[in-house]
């Protein structure tokens, strides 16, 4: 495995001594005007009434729905109007597309009411997945605010959204990726129940 050759595999305290080491490295490296830019955008949205869509695959699959439950839920204040947000993690509607359309369109087919003003969180650590690239591609055209999490070198998706924040891991190291689009998720989610609490 990559993490092999890049963490210190002659003890268990070494490796994860290691890993600890490393991710606290990505995180030193993190544009974290991005990452307030993205709060501020779901704030903004949030007071529009509009929808936060959340997509990915894989090990982002989980955390597009653990972003909307900590959404939805994590920054809901008593008496006050939850986040409409919405993780598309049906297994049954994306298998239909799967099957019946193309793996391609599982997206853009579930996204095809959005509406401008809306946002669409892309969470991909290759940021190349034909799926979440095509329908980042697509709703751009619409007037929705777009935003990518992305790995490796930042892929497609880092160019095509208008805020994009790359995690700088080597290529292929999918946990640290994922462990660092999760510290994001949890950032931004605190912060915006602190910012709700604020104003209450």
């Amino acid at each position: 495995m990559i993490y092999d050759k890049i963490f210190n595999p002659n003890s268990p305290n070494d490796y994860f001594v290691g890993y600890k080491d490393y991710l606290k490295n990505i995180l030193d490296k993190t544009d974290w005007a991005a990452v307030s830019k993205v709060a501020h955008m779901i704030i903004d949205a949030h007071k529009q009434n509009k929808t936060v869509y959340i997509i990915g695959n894989g090990g982002s699959f989980s955390t597009a729905a653990h972003f909307v439950c900590d959404l939805s839920k994590g920054t809901k204040l008593a008496g006050k109007k939850a986040i409409k947000s919405q993780a598309l993690d049906s297994t049954a509607i994306y298998t239909a597309y799967v099957n019946d359309v193309a793996f391609e369109d599982v997206y853009v087919e579930q996204l095809s009411n959005v509406e401008p003003g809306d946002m669409l969180i892309c969470i991909s650590c290759s940021g190349n997945s034909p799926n979440i690239v095509k329908a980042l591609n697509v709703v751009n055209k619409k007037g929705v605010q777009t935003v990518a999490f992305s790995g490796f070198d930042g892929g497609a998706i880092a160019t095509d959204a208008a805020v994009n924040i790359t995690v700088p891991s080597v290529k292929g190291e999918y946990g640290p990726v994922e462990d660092v689009h999760t510290v994001f998720m949890h950032m931004i989610t605190t912060y915006i129940k602190k910012v709700f609490e604020s104003e209450a």
